[in-house]
């Protein structure tokens, strides 16, 4: 039975190294995953192609089961400035335990707009992990993957102006944030606006 898989790298793009392209297209077609997975890695090593980075680390985590390869791929993507290969690595990283690591490349990709890498910072402020705990610096990356529309970020924003975390308690804020995060599907945003709406009324 075939394989389906979500791509991160997403659609890929004609126009170079055709070969490359054409094969691991067609091995992925057929369900030859690893064969496919070789012609990536060769678009992706010797074309510098993006997409074909980042699909040589997701298929390399889906069908290698190897977070290690991936982890080449992502860094490779990272280097040529994309901001899903740096979070991903990022997130890799941090699976391993390598914080310190972890965190230049989610610093990275929050320079590049990434929601997750700017969240990611965020939490690393917030927890104090691997630098000095600032509520006030964790604080302003929530904000920034919020605005990047971060679910994650604007639900961890929202916690901030509910209980003064970084900034002034703005309950009216922290209502209208935990509604954007569970509009974005996060559940957690969901059960903190339906918990803060409670205690609205509460105390009326």
């Amino acid at each position: 039975m075939k394989k389906s898989f979500i791509l991160i790298g997403g659609l890929i793009t004609l126009g170079f190294s055709a070969n490359y392209q054409t094969k691991a297209m067609n091995y992925f077609n057929q369900g030859n995953y690893k064969k496919a997975i070789q012609y990536y890695q060769l678009s992706c090593e010797k074309d510098k192609n993006i997409d074909s980075c980042l699909i040589t680390g997701d298929l390399s985590r889906n069908v290698l089961k190897s977070d290690k390869k991936s982890l080449i791929y992502y860094k490779k993507a990272c280097k040529l400035n994309n901001k899903i290969g740096c979070a991903m690595s990022g997130k890799i990283l941090y699976k391993f335990n390598h914080k310190q690591e972890a965190k230049k490349y989610y610093e990275k990709a929050c320079k590049l707009n990434s929601p997750k890498g700017c969240n990611a910072i965020g939490n690393f402020y917030f927890k104090g992990e691997t630098v000095n705990k600032n509520l006030e610096t964790a604080f302003n990356y929530y904000k920034k993957a919020c605005k990047l529309n971060s679910p994650e970020g604007c639900n961890s924003l929202a916690n901030a102006y509910e209980k003064g975390l970084g900034t002034k308690i703005d309950l009216i804020q922290a209502r209208e944030t935990y509604a954007k995060s569970c509009r974005w599907g996060y559940q957690k945003g969901c059960d903190n606006f339906n918990k803060i709406s409670q205690n609205k009324k509460s105390h009326k």
